[in-house]
């Protein structure tokens, strides 16, 4: 039997918008939606897909993501617009040679992950870590920073470093939580509501990190606490979060699901349409039938109960 070979299956806005429009009889097979019937279905399916999130489809959206925690600081704000880091992967190297407070360059074991631009941590003998960006591509393990040291660099003093391009964006929900110490070694913290974390006594204590909160507010409101409140610049806290879903903002975006959840999305829209378009009685009542069953099949098949996924840290600090 001869087969294609091939299991990939794309579906971008316009052709979701297409096929909705075909199921409900609106527009025939070969003859496009109009400009206005796409934008209006574009809303539409936005709104869809952010709704369906909200009712728990994200378990395959889950992905971790680093925050980069600052000795004597208890509250973080968890996005790409924040001055706090927080990244969906980084590498990790240590320093090779001495620098000098105020070095304008740092010699690193290997430069093999950095590139210009990159977000870089140097901890310093003060306890700090020096945060900056990467000026033009590492020469022979030399980096050249943007902004110089503020206090000497030992030899071995760790190096964080991740691209602009995994700065992570603002979670839904954290799911899971550990701590990964200096010498790599990763230990589980309590992810508390706000409840519990507001029963926590003396909030300005400092020590190992042992609970989590994370207020999950819209846009950049959002804030994760840590207590006690980290004395240790070089920990970093390692999550699995619900990410959010992509919103469709042009005709050739992709749905950002899996492939079997294409079906289910046409249909859904389909059936959210039908009050915007002048679909026949018997269409809108077989529409309305399958897109509630394979909304409920999508979410049984992909969603599921998440007590069974295994969410297993990524050991090796790549993210």
């Amino acid at each position: 039997m001869a087969t294609s070979g091939d299991i990939t299956l794309t579906f971008t806005r316009d052709q979701i918008i297409q096929e909705a429009y075909e199921l409900l009889q609106v527009v025939e097979p070969g003859v496009a939606a109009s400009a206005a019937q796409v934008t209006s279905a574009a809303r539409t399916l936005n709104n869809m897909i952010k709704a369906w999130q909200s009712k728990g489809l994200a378990v395959h959206s889950v992905q971790g993501s680093w925050l980069f925690p600052e000795a004597d600081q208890a509250e973080y704000q968890l996005d790409s617009s924040g001055g706090d880091r927080w990244a969906t992967s980084y590498t990790e190297t240590t320093a090779a040679a001495v620098a000098a407070s105020g070095a304008a360059t740092i010699t690193v074991a290997s430069d093999a992950d950095i590139s210009n631009t990159d977000i870089i941590g140097i901890y310093q003998d003060d306890g700090t870590m020096h945060w900056t960006t990467v000026n033009g591509a590492p020469v022979a393990d030399v980096v050249t920073l943007t902004d110089v040291t503020t206090d000497e660099v030992s030899v071995g003093a760790i190096v964080y470093n991740y691209t602009v391009a995994n700065e992570a964006e603002r979670p839904m929900e954290i799911v899971e939580v550990w701590e990964r110490n200096s010498d790599g070694n990763d230990r589980p913290l309590d992810l508390v509501d706000r409840n519990q974390y507001a029963e926590l006594t003396l909030k300005s204590n400092t020590g190992g990190v042992v609970s989590v909160f994370y207020d999950s507010q819209v846009g950049t409101d959002n804030r994760l606490y840590l207590w006690p409140i980290p004395d240790d610049s070089r920990m970093i806290i390692g999550t699995w979060v619900k990410r959010t879903f992509e919103t469709f903002t042009a005709a050739g975006d992709e749905v950002d699901l899996p492939q079997e959840a294409f079906e289910a999305v046409a249909y859904g829209l389909a059936k959210r349409m039908i009050t915007k378009s002048a679909a026949k009685q018997m269409t809108a009542q077989f529409i309305t039938g399958m897109a509630t069953q394979m909304e409920t099949d999508l979410f049984d098949d992909i969603a599921g109960p998440e007590a069974s996924v295994l969410f297993q840290p990524d050991m090796d600090g790549y993210g």
